[in-house]
């Protein structure tokens, strides 16, 4: 299994299709997956979130979707860390979110087959997936009450209630990650504070 965690899609980076297609291939989702974690294990990927159209409550603990969880639409976002940068692929080509999970797994697969020819050298067919760079780290550690202070800050939400109830943290990690999206008008450094913020708590939760 791909280790990855699912994560509702808060803003959508393309102009929303207004009819989907057909898909043109046909395989199972273990052999999406399969491909998927091949290609991405490839690229030593790391941080992987695939984004859909779900709900908190449709995502189990262990970050995967629960099994009759249904997204709204189908579109999709693949967002990794790899020597590349961090690649951010969004597809929502397909009438179904798993054809498009599959054919973001076949671009991946023809992406790195570029390299056979010797004539990229530095990663340079990722450059149109790259998304923005990351702020310089910072010897700023959270732990669950600095965590849940950032976010109760930008939710609203009660910071023991983000501690201690996972509803509210589901809301709270939603409203601060819409607040400080680059997209609709937040900083990138606290965007990326936000999502390290709701990783502690995230793990906090599951244990």
């Amino acid at each position: 299994m791909i280790a990855c965690r699912f994560a509702p899609i808060v803003h959508w980076p393309r102009n929303k299709r207004t009819k989907q297609k057909i898909a043109v291939f046909r395989s199972s989702f273990q052999n999406t997956l399969d491909l998927l974690g091949h290609e991405l294990r490839s690229l030593n990927a790391k941080n992987i979130i695939i984004q859909a159209f779900v709900s908190d409550n449709q995502i189990r603990n262990d970050g995967w979707l629960h099994s009759k969880a249904t997204p709204s639409a189908p579109a999709i976002i693949l967002t990794f860390d790899s020597k590349n940068g961090t690649i951010s692929m969004p597809a929502d080509t397909y009438d179904h979110w798993q054809d498009n999970l599959r054919a973001i797994a076949l671009t991946l697969a023809h992406l790195r087959a570029v390299d056979r020819y010797g004539v990229t050298q530095h990663g340079e067919q990722y450059t149109g997936w790259k998304a923005l760079p990351k702020p310089p780290t910072t010897d700023d550690k959270f732990n669950e009450n600095s965590a849940a202070d950032l976010l109760s800050k930008l939710s609203g939400v009660d910071r023991q209630s983000i501690c201690t109830n996972r509803d509210d943290f589901l809301k709270a990690r939603t409203q601060a990650l819409r607040t400080t999206h680059p997209d609709t008008g937040g900083e990138h450094h606290q965007f990326i504070r936000v999502q390290q913020a709701i990783e502690v708590l995230r793990c906090h939760h599951q244990a």
